[in-house]
């Protein structure tokens, strides 16, 4: 937005006040060319007044609070609040200045109210975060001393959330800017309804609460989990390193999906560059490992990294305790596992070693360590839990859901063993006869079945009236036409196609010629016209929208707001007038009828004001008489 700038009178002097939004300056000059005498903030000013309606003297005044510099006794005397007052020659000046300052200070007090929101958010997140840790470690302790009785798996209780109520969305100015720079057509109509033509941005917001909330919605999604150093491609170069591109957020979801990439981070870093630490470890067998890559013998060894293959808790990454070897005389501590009660018939059946050929099984084929190949199935199946569940490596126990188990009930019920409920039918009879009596009676029996009475078998068929006579006689009369060929027009199948196909020719080659002329010249108008005429369109039906709101609720306070916004209602009307009449004359038909419903609904919003003002003047004595009209 451009400097706005006014003449007006600071203290006896005429000058030439400049007001900077960009900037969020205010400062005061004699003359445009000579160096502003008063400069101020114009987040800094409040309290501001102006002259009345039918004042003679066109004054404006606010209070500036310049900010703090110095310290003790000296702090209180600063704060306090200075007075400023320009006159001004023009009450249309002073308006556009008292507008742009009015505008300043909503945004002012709706950032100070969205900082202690956020503020407030703050130490609800804190708060937050706090019970969830405590809940989860009380869930993981009560867990742990269920043992036998069945694990269940604890997510972890998010600390963040999006906001969607209508309060905060309303007050959210950035997700407000972000929305409009992403919706060009959004952006447009808030632009000529709220910059242009006055309409307040919350008027304009309060209509898209729901586009809001989507797109708060939209943009707080995040990326999930992933394998993420399956997307990690080192290229070993000359001198035996690893030459990889790695990003903080690489190294942090490395971290996060193996912790036992932490701990020797943190164990050899100091000692070590942490560019050769990377260079080693996409070159080590613990990568390969981790990665889900079979072992080879042939893979190059490093005795700091490799070391930590061994540590392994129960073929999981989570404890990282060392594994015991034979040779140690210390007892192995007992684990305990959860088992599921249930047995998954179905996957038994599916790997059947029947079906899957003559190869034997990974773990079961000759010159393969059994140890290795089961810590290596163990371990992706430790990484696919995690990216299924979502959750980091200590908030997670290994345990069957809910929904797991219900689902294996319901696969092992017996269904053969459940009673089995008939399916009850009716049996219908139909005699010959009973379709031309027109005295048959229909009796049911005990047994469900429906028969037709021996007395309306014995009556003969009734003459048929003279109303179902006449439809019978005219589908005789037509078949019994000697013009009339029903294998005519399966005979001239052919002559049919061509004729569609020409006909279906003609009708694309004159649509073609139509729309080519056309000059560029006045297709150039035509979209013009047309976008200028959308355009108004869309400022118009905004303008209706929040009037017909205000109008219709009946609330005495939205009065002002009403007024004004029946002068934009007529200001639209100008608008669509003007784009009529500025049209060309082969298409300004069209225009106008194309505009039609629009002054239709203008037309009928001022009337409908009208007729209720005069209505609600009628019943009251007091002429002055304030407040919204109730519509009729």
């Amino acid at each position: 937005m451009p400097p706005s700038v006014n003449p007006a009178i600071y203290k006896k002097n005429t000058g030439y006040l400049t007001i900077d939004p960009e900037t969020d300056e205010l400062f005061w000059q004699s003359s445009p060319s000579a160096p502003p005498l008063m400069k101020i903030t114009l987040s800094a000013i409040s309290a501001l007044q102006a002259s009345g309606a039918n004042s003679t003297k066109f004054k404006l005044r606010f209070s500036y609070i310049p900010p703090v510099k110095a310290e003790g006794a000296d702090a209180a005397a600063e704060t306090e609040p200075v007075q400023y007052l320009f006159s001004f020659a023009d009450r249309d000046v002073m308006g556009r200045v008292r507008d742009i300052l009015q505008l300043s200070l909503q945004k002012t007090s709706a950032l100070a109210q969205a900082a202690k929101e956020k503020e407030a958010e703050a130490e609800q997140q804190k708060v937050a975060a706090a019970a969830a840790a405590a809940a989860a470690a009380a869930a993981s302790t009560n867990g742990k001393k269920a043992g036998g009785a069945g694990g269940t798996h604890v997510r972890p209780v998010s600390a963040t959330s999006v906001h969607l109520e209508s309060k905060k969305l309303l007050a959210n100015l950035d997700l407000q800017k972000k929305l409009l720079m992403e919706d060009k057509g959004l952006k447009s109509k808030f632009e000529e309804t709220v910059i242009k033509n006055g309409l307040p941005y919350e008027e304009f917001w309060a209509t898209r609460v729901h586009i809001l909330r989507a797109y708060a919605l939209t943009s707080s999604q995040k990326r999930g989990p992933y394998n993420v150093l399956s997307t990690v491609k080192p290229v070993s170069n000359s001198e035996n390193k690893a030459s990889v591109s790695l990003t903080r957020e690489t190294i942090t979801d490395i971290f996060d999906q193996y912790p036992l990439v932490r701990r020797a981070y943190n164990d050899c870093v100091p000692k070590i560059n942490e560019g050769d630490f990377w260079s080693r470890f996409f070159l080590s067998r613990l990568f390969r490992r981790l990665k889900g890559e079979k072992q080879k013998p042939t893979d190059p060894t490093d005795v700091l990294l490799d070391k930590y293959i061994d540590y392994i808790d129960n073929g999981t990454l989570s404890g990282m305790r060392k594994r015991k070897t034979p040779d140690d005389d210390e007892p192995e501590e007992e684990v305990d596992v959860n088992v599921p009660f249930f047995l998954d018939v179905a996957g038994n059946e599916e790997s059947d070693p029947q079906k899957l050929g003559n190869r034997q099984d990974i773990t079961m084929r000759p010159g393969v360590e059994g140890p290795g190949a089961i810590s290596l199935i163990r371990a992706m199946n430790n990484l696919s839990q995690k990216m299924v569940y979502g959750v980091d490596d200590h908030g997670m126990e290994y345990g069957m859901h809910d929904h797991d188990e219900s689902q294996l009930v319901d696969e092992l019920k017996l269904n053969g063993l459940e009673e089995q409920v008939p399916t009850a039918y009716m049996e219908l009879n139909l005699k010959p006869n009973a379709l031309t009596s027109s005295s048959s009676s229909l009796s049911t029996g005990a047994n469900g079945s429906t028969e037709a009475t021996a007395d309306a078998a014995a009556n003969p068929a009734a003459p048929l009236t003279e109303e179902q006579q006449h439809p019978v006689k005219y589908m005789k009369s037509n078949l019994a036409d000697p013009t009339l060929n029903l294998q005519e027009p399966g005979l001239l199948q052919d002559d049919i196609r061509r004729a569609q196909k020409q006909i279906t020719k003609t009708i694309r080659l004159r649509s073609r010629e139509a729309s080519n002329n056309l000059t560029r010249e006045q297709k150039t108008i035509e979209s013009e016209v047309q976008e200028y005429a959308q355009l108004c369109h869309i400022t118009s039906i905004e303008f209706l929208r929040h009037f017909w709101i205000h109008f219709r609720s009946g609330d005495a306070a939205q009065a002002p707001a009403v007024a004004k916004l029946l002068q934009s209602v007529r200001k639209s009307i100008v608008r669509v007038e003007a784009v009529v009449r500025d049209s060309p004359e082969d298409i300004r038909p069209a225009v106008q009828a194309a505009l039609q419903p629009l002054t239709a609904s203008l037309h009928k919003a001022v009337a409908a004001y009208t007729r209720a003002v005069a209505e609600r003047y009628s019943h009251s004595a007091d002429p002055s008489a304030t407040g919204t009209p109730v519509p009729t």
